[in-house]
């Protein structure tokens, strides 16, 4: 029994040193056996009739909305990134992509919202400090509804562009009670380079270097800034942090 006490006393100081910031990070949000909720919502894309012919002028007609088919670039790599961060951690999660997720769902687990385009839960997000507002131009980071310089306001329609910000939220939410991680850029970059960034211990432990005593135990947000060079996001830099 003593040999045995003496083991375990070795592993748990060995696991307890070999903790990470990234596992700090997290801790909170898979505290509990429930599997983690991966989200991200279909972005509306107009298709075009596929019975029009070279020939044929195109017309307003042949486009159609279609609204439950396609999935961002940057959403996708970044459910991809948290879903094989999950798998290496032997964490259980669910994928659910739009009008799948109710807000039962939300209540019922602990979820990361992946995506700028996850719009349909704008009144949960709106409430945050830091929230990216689709209405306002140009688009921007708001600080408590106000606006800021984090912001693209030479947006093309095509929304390819050299930089992007993007927000990483992480709190206990008072409307599901239960743990919510938030990861959305202005674009589908800023999306891609918060979530390399939150399953990443070198770039996680970069933007936490200055975090508060305690921190690990607070909700939190992270405003970045990214560049992107040749349509490929680089690392993102903390521009602004939020403890609470």
């Amino acid at each position: 029994m003593v040999l045995v006490a003496a083991i375990l006393g070795v592993v748990w100081l060995r696991t307890s040193r070999n903790e990470t910031v990234l596992d700090e990070f997290w801790a909170p949000v898979l505290h509990g056996s429930s599997p983690v909720l991966l989200s991200t919502a279909y972005v509306p894309v107009y298709g075009v009739d596929p019975k029009m012919a070279p020939e044929r002028p195109t017309k307003l007609e042949d486009f159609v909305l279609l609204t439950d088919q396609f999935v961002g670039g940057g959403d996708l790599m970044g459910v991809t990134r948290v879903s094989e961060m999950l798998n290496r951690m032997h964490r259980a999660h669910r994928v659910k992509i739009g009008s799948d997720v109710s807000f039962q769902d939300l209540r019922t687990a602990p979820t990361v919202l992946i995506g700028y385009s996850y719009t349909r839960w704008r009144d949960i997000s709106k409430e945050m400090r830091f929230f990216i507002d689709a209405e306002r131009r140009p688009r921007m980071v708001t600080d408590n509804g106000k606006p800021t310089e984090w912001s693209l306001p030479n947006l093309p329609g095509d929304r390819r562009t050299n930089e992007d910000y993007a927000i990483v939220t992480r709190v206990f939410h008072p409307d599901t009670q239960a743990m919510l991680v938030e990861v959305a850029g202005i674009t589908g970059y800023g999306t891609e380079a918060a979530a390399d960034l939150i399953t990443n211990q070198d770039l996680m432990a970069e933007a936490l270097h200055n975090a508060p005593p305690g921190w690990q135990n607070k909700n939190l947000q992270l405003v970045l800034h990214v560049k992107v060079i040749s349509g490929t996001p680089a690392s993102p830099k903390v521009v602004k942090t939020y403890f609470w």
